[in-house]
């Protein structure tokens, strides 16, 4: 059995934009925008970079983002970076 952890982000902006979101991860990965499906990738072998084109709105947004471990509960570096 694994472990499953979620991250929530609470993002202001002050217009509508559309940054990209970097996620490395081996394990699998799903986010949700405002409660919209954003991304999923399944597990790896390895450790990937990912990237995904993010909808903000103007004012505050929420982005999910949930980290699944299928074979232990350790979680290794997750790179997280908005641009």
């Amino acid at each position: 059995p694994g472990t499953v952890a979620y991250a929530l982000l609470r993002i202001t902006a002050d217009k509508a934009r559309k940054p990209t979101l970097r996620v490395g991860h081996d394990d699998a990965v799903r986010i949700w925008v405002n409660g919209a499906d954003a991304a999923q990738w399944e597990a790896q072998s390895r450790f990937v970079l990912n990237t995904v084109d993010l909808t903000l709105r103007e004012g505050e947004n929420d982005v999910l983002i949930k980290a699944e471990n299928a074979w232990n509960t350790n979680f290794a570096a997750w790179a997280l970076a908005l641009y």
